[in-house]
């Protein structure tokens, strides 16, 4: 898991992750139980994942997972 003590380079709470928009709250809740922040970005809508432009643009640069 990327909040595993044992990795040197681990997510931190505060920590950002891009996330899609449309998902289920399963997506989200283990995310913000773990104090990591998520970072919401428009999917496409053909097939319901990650819109890569959307990524690219995503409101902040320091998103350290997707």
């Amino acid at each position: 898991m990327l909040v595993n003590p044992a990795f040197p380079d681990r997510l931190r709470p505060g920590d950002e992750v891009i996330v899609p928009a449309v998902a289920w709250s399963t997506t989200y809740y283990p995310l913000v139980n773990m104090g990591l922040v998520p970072v919401l970005v428009d999917v496409d809508l053909e097939t319901f994942t990650l819109d890569p432009v959307a990524v690219a643009s995503a409101p902040s640069g320091r998103a350290r997972a997707r």
